[in-house]
């Protein structure tokens, strides 16, 4: 087995769990095209001082008819506050972990929502978005010696 770096090892057994776009599952059984959901997510994680002392929930997701929320801290201390959205927007089709949304977008798509919701938002300083993709699936996931998992095994 080589890895990009050019690096190279031998195994008994691979597991692929390299995710919606494996090179695993392309190697073993083929490439194939991503379908766009129509749906993006909108991610970020920022300092919990930025709430200004409002407190949030240990971990709540908020739904809505065709969007969702779940916000959360990520650091024991409570330091950090994580969130990650999905909701309907079929002409952004870009996949990148690096493309900036827009703020005044992302709490206008969730006006009305749970008081802690609006605070999140309305103090979140900056956030990420991108398409969410997925496959159909495979028929196996296995192959000899090589299996694959979670969003690794869609065609």
């Amino acid at each position: 087995m080589s890895f990009a770096d050019g690096s190279s090892t031998v195994a008994d057994a691979v597991i692929g769990a390299d995710g919606v776009h494996s090179t695993v599952k392309d190697l073993v059984f083929g490439e194939s095209e991503a379908n766009f959901t129509g749906r993006i997510a909108y991610r970020t994680t920022f300092p919990t001082q930025l709430l200004g002392g409002y407190e949030i929930d240990e971990c709540t997701k908020w739904w809505g008819p065709d969007r969702h929320i779940v916000i959360y801290y990520v650091k024991p201390d409570r330091s950090e506050v994580y969130f990650v959205t999905s909701q309907p927007e079929p002409e952004f089709t870009v996949e990148s972990w690096s493309a900036k949304g827009d703020m005044d977008t992302l709490r206008a798509a969730f006006e009305g929502f749970h008081p802690q919701v609006q605070h999140t938002l309305k103090t979140c300083p900056d956030v990420h978005k991108w398409a969410l993709v997925d496959r159909d699936p495979l028929e196996r996931w296995s192959d000899r010696t090589v299996t694959l998992l979670g969003d690794a095994c869609l065609r």
